[in-house]
């Protein structure tokens, strides 16, 4: 036996064997992630968050997403923030309050999707941005445990059209503080096409949000890269109550119509514009919310 007071401490985590555990565990899907995402914009008080999609042509002909980006008008990460951000474990959150509680939403969210998250961080002006990046393919060749500390750097140019943008329903700006996390390299996307995968975002999105939505405190739009296609998610209520709301007819109506359901004229610009249902009021004056009595 050699001297044991020789012998290298082991290590909590092999950094290498780890990355490829993080792609493996705790979501279920694409759009369980990218909540993970939207989660740290709330709890960072945007307003304004962008999902953009990037498609490509596979070797197939067809495309396909290739890349996911994440910008909104949060406060920002100061330096030792974003320092930390890509940290597994690392939380601000101390409290355990708001969306995200335990440190481990963006690299986990973005490493189950793909192998490299770049994280673009701002406050008082886009000119202050700072970087950080983790690369599941550095963390594998090197058994890479350390993360760059941020540097200055301008957000990559096909997102620079987005900092002041006209959308459909208003002007934005990015510009005075936010976030911009970038996913390449993707491996885990549920859905090879953008159109496909507004569907379901909307969808499960849409009822995940549906508060923030309804009420007109966060605005979440999914859009495409290359196209610019520009679309707004809508509550997803499933009591149908909140308006505007998402479409909850079959996508051919005159269907519908002959089954002998009542319909409402549905706009998919705008989404419902009236609730679909009334809430049950057993007498004129009877609240509409029950109070639970509790012992």
């Amino acid at each position: 036996m050699g001297n044991e007071q020789d012998l290298e401490k082991s290590q909590i985590v092999n950094a290498a064997m780890f990355i490829d555990a993080l792609k493996n565990s705790g979501y279920k899907s694409t759009y369980n992630a990218i909540a993970e995402i939207v989660d740290n914009s709330i709890d960072a008080d945007a307003n304004d968050i962008f999902i953009i999609g990037e498609q490509a042509i596979a070797g197939n002909g067809e495309k396909r997403i290739v890349s996911f980006a994440f910008l909104d008008d949060g406060k920002g990460m100061d330096y030792s923030t974003l320092k930390d951000c890509l940290t597994i474990g690392y939380t601000t959150n101390q409290e355990r309050k708001g969306m995200g509680r335990f440190g481990v939403g963006l690299p986990q969210a973005s490493i189950f999707v793909c192998d490299r998250v770049e994280v673009y961080s701002w406050q008082n002006g886009i000119e202050n941005c700072k970087v950080v990046h983790l690369d599941a393919d550095e963390v594998r060749a090197n058994n890479l445990n350390e993360i760059a500390d941020p540097v200055a750097a301008s957000i990559p140019e096909k997102y620079s059209g987005f900092i002041h943008w006209n959308g459909t329903d208003k002007s934005f700006d990015f510009s005075q503080s936010g976030t911009l996390v970038v996913w390449t390299k993707c491996t885990t996307v549920d859905h090879k096409k953008w159109n496909t995968c507004v569907s379901h975002m909307s969808e499960d999105l849409g009822r995940k949000y549906r508060y923030f939505l309804a009420n007109q405190t966060k605005n979440i739009h999914m859009i495409e890269l290359t196209s610019q296609n520009d679309k707004i998610m809508y509550p997803n209520d499933p009591l149908y109550l909140m308006t505007p709301s998402q479409e909850c007819v079959p996508a051919d109506i005159q269907k519908f119509i002959d089954g002998n359901y009542e319909s409402r004229k549905y706009d998919p610009s705008t989404g419902y514009t009236k609730p679909l249902f009334e809430i049950y009021k057993p007498y004129p004056d009877s609240p509409d919310h029950v109070e639970l009595d509790i012992k």
